[in-house]
């Protein structure tokens, strides 16, 4: 079970563009947080999301990757790096847990089958 997630990328990792109910910016990255934090217990799970709007690849490689490596040291085993996508936003590191969540409900909980 994947217990911490960093993600790296530009906007379109970041989720310029694509608001959740509240009208803040939810992305790809955010609602794969959502569901990989409702797998584990309650504050189990840690998050970063370090894209950027406007980041090219060279950019990301450099910047955000080694910024990850360092998370990765201080993380458990099981952090995972997202993939890149080739956008100027705070790093924001949260939980994203639906009680304690930035977007309580959002996006919806998949019920769960065990």
């Amino acid at each position: 079970m994947i217990g911490s997630y960093v993600a790296v990328g530009d906007s379109f990792t970041e989720g310029v563009g694509d608001p959740g109910p509240d009208g803040a910016f939810v992305g790809w990255a955010d609602r794969l947080a959502v569901l990989l934090a409702d797998r584990r217990p309650e504050g189990d799970f840690d998050y970063t999301n370090l894209a950027v709007r406007g980041k090219l690849l060279d950019q990301i490689v450099a910047d955000q990757v080694p910024r990850a490596v360092e998370l990765a040291r201080t993380w458990s085993p099981s952090v995972r790096a997202a993939t890149t996508s080739s956008g100027p936003a705070p790093t924001r590191t949260r939980s994203p847990s639906g009680s304690s969540g930035r977007w309580p409900g959002w996006p919806p909980r998949p019920a769960r089958s065990w």
